[in-house]
């Protein structure tokens, strides 16, 4: 059952797609009124909107079911493609609008719908740039130190542990996944185990309550000291 806080969102979004359709009703109108083709890259634009609010409703209700046998890290991965969808969408229109403008430079209108769509693609492609991102898993974090791998250095020198194997960091829409890998000594018990993996677990959704935590142990090679969190392990000699 949703909560207070996702039946808001889920209103604020059917309001967004009302008001959506009768800005794209009026530029439509104006657009056949005026036989302007800026407006007509208005309406077209209007149009895009009104699929990307619809799917954003049916988004916004799908990411929060339950994983299933099939779907079984959720859906969270929709919010990436909806919004891949509406760069292409923007992308289209705009590269057309600029083709269709082409034929006839000399008409000051077409113009300025060219010099518009110019301006709007920057929007699109950063819409996709930072949607196959999520799509393909990259590290959103991975120009900087994230609070992620901060938090993990933090637990090694809180539980005396041998340090940090790898923090692997992915983003699907507003939902971001961690795990975490530290080096322990064998002879460690469940206990002890299980007490850094809550505090992880409690860091970590503390500083972001839209989290999914997992936490790894691995053996210590024999001479392990701390290590980069998102680097591999240090290599061992074969004998």
């Amino acid at each position: 059952m949703a909560t207070p806080a996702e039946s808001q969102e889920i209103r604020a979004l059917r309001l967004s797609l009302l008001l959506v359709i009768l800005f794209a009703a009026g530029a439509i109108l104006i657009a056949m009124y005026s036989d302007s083709e800026t407006m007509s890259l208005e309406a077209m634009s209007a149009i895009v909107d009104i699929v990307v609010s619809g799917l954003a409703v049916f988004v916004a209700r799908k990411v929060r079911a339950p994983a299933t046998h099939r779907y079984q890290f959720g859906y969270a991965k929709y919010e990436p493609l909806m919004t891949t969808v509406e760069g292409v969408l923007m992308a289209g229109v705009c590269t057309g609008a600029i083709l269709y403008s082409a034929r006839d430079l000399l008409n000051p209108d077409p113009a300025v719908c060219i010099v518009l769509s110019l301006v709007f693609l920057k929007k699109p492609f950063d819409i996709l740039r930072e949607s196959i991102s999520d799509l393909v898993d990259a590290n959103p974090y991975a120009e900087t130190i994230n609070t992620m791998e901060v938090s993990a250095r933090a637990v090694v020198e809180r539980f005396h542990l041998k340090g940090v194997e790898w923090v692997r960091v992915r983003k699907a829409g507003r939902r971001v996944f961690v795990m975490v890998s530290f080096f322990e000594d064998p002879d460690e018990s469940l206990q002890g185990m299980d007490q850094v993996r809550q505090a992880v677990i409690d860091d970590v959704v503390r500083l972001n309550p839209d989290v999914d935590v997992v936490v790894a142990f691995s053996p210590a090679p024999a001479a392990a000291e701390a290590s980069d969190p998102g680097q591999p392990p240090p290599a061992v000699a074969a004998t």
